[in-house]
């Protein structure tokens, strides 16, 4: 079968999403035909692997081929690299590629915001993992600024980054971004991650309202959220009431 014919199935498995069938016809064309012939198959392969997770074949494609990758047009590809990196820790490189990926995806296309949002969540997420706190704390506000402010992913992690510098007030803005958006699966985190920046800031009585819907959120079960409240209630001087919420806590762990 010849090239262009191994190509055409590939490409209608590939748009059919059926990927674990077009695999091996666009590794079947790398493997027969020049380099530079190959290379134009990367980002087909890529999404590919990516999606069936497929990570060590990733790097090692990528390990074989690296230095013609340097001006390559490959913006999902490059994506798919630096994911690659990621589960492996290798932030460094992560970030590489996900700095050429971003590059090439707001010069082709600066009007995808989903996407280009999400690649600034990933490289703060990385950089985070490497103490580039100034770096990680750009990349959130950026993801959360090109995706107008519907990232609440992003706004988390940015909160949770805040708190962790100590900066608990800023941290509260980012927390109420998540409370007030449209993904209710971390609401109730974002409601207990505040009531503990409320008590650092010795605001006891909104860290206890925020603490209980956190509770409240999680079908009245939060170990966690029960403990802290007994702290800010320790903290009001209401000894019978942090007294219970301590042994809630201790019940629901």
């Amino acid at each position: 079968m010849d090239v262009n014919k191994q190509f055409e199935i590939g490409y209608q498995y590939f748009q059919k999403k059926d990927f674990t069938k077009a695999i091996p016809y666009f590794v079947n064309i790398i493997n027969n035909v020049n380099r530079e012939t190959g290379l134009e198959i990367i980002p087909y392969l890529m999404p590919c692997l990516l999606d069936l997770r497929e990570y060590d074949l990733i790097i090692k494609l990528v390990t074989n081929i690296e230095k013609d990758l340097e001006d390559f047009h490959f913006p999902t590809g490059y994506f798919s690299i630096a994911v690659a990196y990621v589960t492996k820790e290798k932030w460094k490189k992560a970030i590489r590629y996900f700095l050429k990926s971003l590059r090439q995806f707001e010069k082709d296309d600066p009007k995808d915001k989903q996407v280009i949002s999400n690649i600034y969540f990933e490289l703060g997420s990385a950089y985070s993992s490497i103490g580039r706190n100034k770096k990680c704390i750009k990349c959130y506000k950026k993801a959360i600024k090109v995706s107008d402010n519907d990232h609440p992913e992003a706004s988390f992690n940015l909160a949770q980054k805040l708190a962790d510098l100590n900066k608990h007030r800023k941290a509260l803005r980012y927390y109420d971004n998540v409370i007030n958006g449209k993904d209710f699966t971390i609401v109730a985190e974002a409601y207990y991650y505040k009531g503990r920046a409320l008590h650092e800031l010795e605001m006891y009585k909104d860290a206890v309202s925020s603490l209980v819907m956190a509770e409240t959120l999680s079908g009245g079960k939060h170990a966690l959220a029960n403990y802290q409240k007994g702290l800010a209630l320790v903290a009001l001087n209401q000894t019978k009431d942090s007294i219970i919420s301590f042994e809630k806590s201790v019940e629901q762990y």
